[in-house]
């Protein structure tokens, strides 16, 4: 009987924590799509890149493995430095 009245308690979320949760599972995917969609273009350009600025295999290569997660992380961190500058308080109650 215990358990199922948990299970109940656990099953009847507030609506807004529902709402912020559903709002940033959809802002994820959204970034992830972006990020996933900047990736292929960079690789579907690749050939007229390296004819264009006169790149070898291997310089096309690093730009789409090696470096990509590099420049991508310094072109983000003064954007996660910026959002971690003042501290925001818990949206969602610790229960």
């Amino acid at each position: 009987m215990a358990e199922q009245g948990a299970a109940m308690a656990a099953a009847r979320v507030a609506p807004d924590v529902q709402q912020s949760t559903r709002l940033m599972l959809w802002t994820l995917m959204i970034v992830y799509i972006l990020n996933f969609l900047d990736r292929q273009i960079v690789n579907i350009l690749a050939e007229p890149i390296a004819k264009d600025l006169g790149l070898s295999d291997t310089q096309i290569g690093l730009m789409t493995g090696l470096e990509w997660p590099r420049i991508s992380g310094n072109c983000c961190s003064p954007g996660s430095a910026l959002a971690s500058v003042k501290p925001v308080a818990p949206r969602l109650p610790c229960r």
